[in-house]
C-alpha cells in the first residue's frame, strides 16, 4: 500500500475515535443532568487557555455518603473561573466520577444550593411529564 492510503486510513480511524469519544460525553452529560444527585464543586485548580484550544479545571466534591471526588482536566467556558469559586456538581451515585460541574450556577451561600437543587427536581419533574 501506499503511504498516502495508509495516512488516510490513520486519519479516519484519528477521527471516527475522536467524534465518537464528543458524542459519548455528550450522551454522559445529559444522562448526569437527568438523573445527577447535586453536591457542592470547589475549584481546585484552574489553567489558562491552552494553545490546543480550551481551558481546564479541576475540582473536588463530597458525595452524600462523604466521599471526596476530584476531577481532572474539566473543560470550562470561560477565564473568569478561579480557584476557590464554588459552583454546583451532578454526579451518578453509582459513579462518582462521572461528574460535570455546571458554571452556570454559582454558588455563593446554602441558599443558592438549596435554590438550584430545587430548580432541578422541578426541570425533572416537568420531564417526566412529557
Amino acid at each position: 500500500m501506499s503511504k498516502k492510503i495508509i495516512r488516510f486510513i490513520l486519519v479516519g480511524i484519528l477521527l471516527a475515535t475522536l467524534l465518537m469519544y464528543r458524542k459519548r460525553n455528550m450522551d454522559n452529560n445529559e444522562i448526569v443532568k437527568n438523573r445527577g444527585v447535586p453536591a457542592l464543586g470547589t475549584v481546585t485548580e484552574s489553567s489558562p487557555p491552552a494553545f490546543y484550544g480550551g481551558a481546564h479545571t479541576n475540582f473536588k466534591f463530597y458525595t452524600k455518603s462523604n466521599q471526596r471526588i476530584f476531577i481532572f482536566g474539566f473543560k470550562r467556558p470561560h477565564n473568569k473561573i478561579k480557584k476557590g469559586d464554588r459552583f454546583l456538581v451532578l454526579y451518578l451515585p453509582e459513579k462518582p466520577k462521572t461528574a460535570i460541574m455546571l458554571f452556570d450556577y454559582p454558588i455563593k451561600d446554602s441558599a443558592d444550593f438549596k435554590r438550584y437543587v430545587k430548580k432541578f427536581e422541578q426541570m425533572r419533574k416537568e420531564k417526566k411529564k412529557e
